[in-house]
């Protein structure tokens, strides 16, 4: 009788932890400030809580907006990814966590001169967008996570080019978008965007995107020049003064044409038209 009850709770202990172990997920590593000793595991509490998702969801939320009230090292903003992540997995058309775990998270490091957490970050916000596709809001936060954090301005643009397409999309989301890509050197696809743009009802629009086309195909030979300028210096030790030299030292086939019909001359910020002012960039940090 003793071996039978000794060996009911050894049973019954193992099963207890069995449980545990099955609605718990290993603890993400944070301070001393953030307790998350486990997170449950979201298939089982699909199964287990169906009926109370919502409630289980809502508590969550509110545990995770205590969480970002309160963060101040990197690690605590840190807890908010698989916080966020767990939230996806329960209630995936949830947006605000999506968007709280954008926006909190990452942290921009002065030794570095980095945003830590904002890969995971933009992953998140694309998960996001998989499930809550117009979300303007989100979207707009994840192009600006790729264009000011990682520096990847074709990332933001079709971030954003995805974003235009939804029905009630912000109007000036469209034209960013190309502007992005073709600052990210995707000038094919920002090309083949404005075409698609231009095909609008809107006599306006159709205007505006013909523009467009003409831009980005500046942008492209600007570009063009640029690069031929670093390899310039690079060669010759000295930048060049004309767009003929680089013709001339076999860096450019011909002095690139401009698509507005004025003349590509190079300033101390790069190359640039006579005729149309500016460049196809995205105003940055640090530009005023």
């Amino acid at each position: 009788m003793k071996n039978s009850a000794f060996v009911s709770r050894v049973m019954s202990g193992l099963v207890a932890v069995a449980i545990i172990a099955a609605l718990s997920q290993p603890p993400p590593r944070l301070s001393s400030r953030v307790t998350l000793e486990m997170l449950p595991n979201p298939v089982v509490m699909r199964i287990l809580c169906k009926s109370q998702m919502d409630f289980m969801a809502d508590l969550f939320w509110v545990r995770m907006a205590s969480m970002a009230s309160r963060a101040e090292a990197v690690d605590e903003h840190a807890a908010l990814i698989p916080m966020g992540n767990l939230l996806a997995d329960l209630t995936p058309k949830f947006k605000y966590p999506y968007f709280m775990a954008g926006v909190m998270a990452p942290v921009f490091e002065s030794k570095t001169k980095t945003y830590a957490n904002a890969d995971e970050a933009i992953v998140l916000m694309g998960r996001g967008l998989e499930a809550v596709p117009d979300y303007s809001r989100l979207s707009v936060q994840k192009a600006y996570s790729e264009l000011f954090m990682k520096h990847d301005a074709a990332a933001a643009g079709y971030t954003l080019m995805r974003a235009s397409k939804q029905p009630d999309a912000l109007p000036y989301l469209a034209g960013l978008a190309t502007r992005l890509l073709a600052q990210g050197g995707e000038f094919d696809r920002a090309t083949l965007f404005a075409q698609e743009m231009a095909q609008s009802d809107d006599p306006q629009v159709r205007a505006d995107y013909e523009i467009r086309q003409k831009e980005i195909e500046l942008e492209r030979r600007l570009t063009q020049v640029d690069r031929a300028v670093v390899e310039f210096k690079q060669r010759l030790g000295h930048a060049p003064e004309k767009v003929d030299e680089l013709v001339a030292a076999g860096l450019l086939p011909a002095v690139p044409q401009d698509p507005f019909g004025g003349t590509i001359v190079l300033l101390a910020d790069g190359a640039h038209s006579t005729e149309y002012k500016g460049r196809l960039r995205a105003f940055m940090q640090g530009d005023y």
